[in-house]
């Protein structure tokens, strides 16, 4: 009988010890789940960080493409502006030239009226 007792015991001792592993279990399968649910939202918060970081990067390589652009634009014009700018000299200088022959002209004019 007291071995049946002692095996009783120990039986319940053995039920005891299964259920605090069924706890332990049951705790541990409790964190993991939140740990999956943080995890899923971290890698989600990623995914949109990463789609923000993507669509500021393609915002930049547009605005260094512009500014790009606008230098080109820039050198473009300053050298059609020094064109112009020496066509306009060289006409300004023809027409002094011609100025001063009409001049001549019209002194030399005014001396044969004379």
């Amino acid at each position: 009988l007291r071995k049946l007792e002692g095996q009783e015991a120990d039986f319940a001792a053995f039920q005891a010890a299964i259920e605090a592993h069924r706890e332990q279990i049951g705790a541990r399968k409790v964190e993991a789940d939140k740990e999956q649910v943080r995890k899923e939202k971290m890698e989600l918060e990623l995914r949109q960080l990463r789609e923000v970081l993507e669509e500021r990067q393609t915002a930049l390589r547009e605005a260094a493409a512009g500014i790009q652009n606008s230098g080109e634009s820039i050198s473009r014009l300053e050298h059609l502006l020094r064109d112009e700018r020496s066509r306009t000299d060289k006409k300004s200088k023809e027409r002094d030239v011609l100025l001063t022959k009409v001049g001549k002209q019209t002194a030399q004019s005014e001396d044969l009226a004379f």
